[in-house]
């Protein structure tokens, strides 16, 4: 992407754009600052306060909802030469480097220089050449593999690097135990499913057809999809259109990545959660194509292939209506209790806190007094105490709150501090 290059220090439509995160090189020179631009394209300006020049740098961004941005955060590293957009957990966004302004992805920032993943994978693709060749009892030879492990090493790069937000989570999910992760890679019309080590070793894969990813939970494309025992996996189909009227998923069995069960829905769903052992999937049924935030959770037996009737909702608070954007996911060991932060610009935020063995939710109000919820987008979630609390993050790691499960009451974060504490007595 070629940047605008400006000889002042004022960034172009200042007045439309909104400031999110800024960076300051070591010695000071260079300041970035991240920019929303709500209807235009957001950005990132770069100053540099020696020679008062500036250089602005558009951020890919193909959702029209921009509040996700609120997430990301700023760095610089390799000595300054480089700026990364990171989201809080750390994973890069995407890196800009310094004097060229050219954008990289993940894909290509991440880790070390060497493409362990992508060799990975092409070594699957030539030994499943080898197999197929073997089967027909021919000599297998260098030139019935090499080209399928050139078109693979060409491919894979080209789709790791191909990043995207919810519903899709491009880096793909980690198994529970987080040893093995499970990935998507487009292959034409088909779309290869992989389970590799950490080191990007490919351990099993499968094509299916059709294109299908790992789906996100959250508005930045936090991982879902899995269930918690592990064994089972639902793939999301790729969605282009801006008015869904058919919505498709693929449960596949992890142990050897076969597809045991595909959903087609009339209208517009998103993943939402499995139950532990995967047998019911629980999905965010769009009620309204004009304001995608209003939803219900509806439920969804795998193993009997049908929508259970009525939705999924907290019978204590029947007036609540579902309404929001989730900007925060956790889940506690074995994946019994899903808890998603939803931002709900003019309401309350609040948790929506599913038990996805009994097929239960409660809706627990935050109380958040002024009008601008946009700082909800850098908050996080965490489970403790065995699973007994759920505890809201600021982005420094503090607590603001803290919600115990069952009786659903808030506390502060120096109550929480003493129930995490282990002691009854308020010293």
């Amino acid at each position: 992407m070629t940047p605008s290059t400006s000889g002042g220090t004022d960034p172009p439509s200042a007045r439309a754009a909104g400031t999110k995160a800024s960076a300051t090189s070591a010695d000071g020179r260079w300041v970035y600052t991240l920019y929303a631009r709500p209807g235009g394209t957001p950005f990132v300006h770069a100053l540099d306060t020696t020679r008062g020049v500036a250089h602005c740098i558009g951020i890919p961004w193909r959702s029209e909802n921009q509040n996700p941005l609120w997430r990301l955060r700023m760095s610089v590293r390799d000595g300054g030469r480089t700026l990364s957009l990171h989201w809080p957990s750390g994973r890069d966004f995407l890196t800009v480097t310094r004097g060229t302004w050219r954008i990289s992805r993940p894909a290509a920032a991440a880790g070390s220089g060497f493409p362990w993943r992508m060799v990975g994978i092409a070594l699957a693709l030539v030994a499943a050449a080898a197999v197929a060749v073997l089967g027909r009892r021919r000599p297998l030879r260098l030139r019935h593999v090499l080209p399928l492990g050139l078109v693979a090493l060409l491919v894979v790069p080209a789709a790791l690097a191909d990043g995207g937000g919810a519903p899709i989570a491009s880096e793909g999910v980690l198994a529970p135990g987080g040893k093995v992760r499970y990935l998507t890679l487009e292959n034409g019309r088909a779309t290869t499913v992989n389970a590799s080590r950490l080191n990007g070793v490919v351990i099993r894969w499968r094509d299916l057809r059709g294109r299908w990813g790992i789906p996100g939970v959250t508005v930045d494309g936090t991982a879902g999809g899995l269930s918690g025992d592990g064994r089972t996996l639902v793939l999301v189909r790729s969605q282009t259109a801006r008015v869904v009227t058919r919505s498709v998923f693929q449960a596949v069995r992890t142990s050897d990545l076969a597809p045991v069960r595909r959903v087609v829905l009339k209208g517009s769903f998103d993943f939402d959660a499995l139950s532990p052992d995967g047998s019911r999937l629980y999905l965010i049924q769009h009620v309204s194509q004009r304001n995608l935030s209003r939803y219900v959770v509806r439920a969804y037996d795998l193993a009997r292939g049908r929508l259970l009737p009525g939705r999924i909702a907290d019978r204590t608070q029947r007036g609540w209506v579902m309404a929001g954007y989730p900007v925060a996911r956790a889940t506690s060991a074995g994946g019994r209790w899903v808890y998603t932060l939803y931002a709900r610009p003019g309401g309350t935020p609040f948790v929506h806190a599913l038990d996805a063995v009994r097929g239960v939710a409660h809706c627990v109000g935050i109380p958040w007094k002024v009008t601008e919820q946009n700082p909800l987008f850098a908050m996080w979630l965490s489970v403790r105490d065995g699973g007994r609390t759920l505890i809201l993050h600021r982005p420094s790691g503090s607590a603001y709150l803290a919600i115990t499960r069952g009786t659903w009451r808030l506390s502060h974060p120096g109550a929480a501090a003493r129930t995490a504490s282990g002691s009854g007595f308020p010293w």
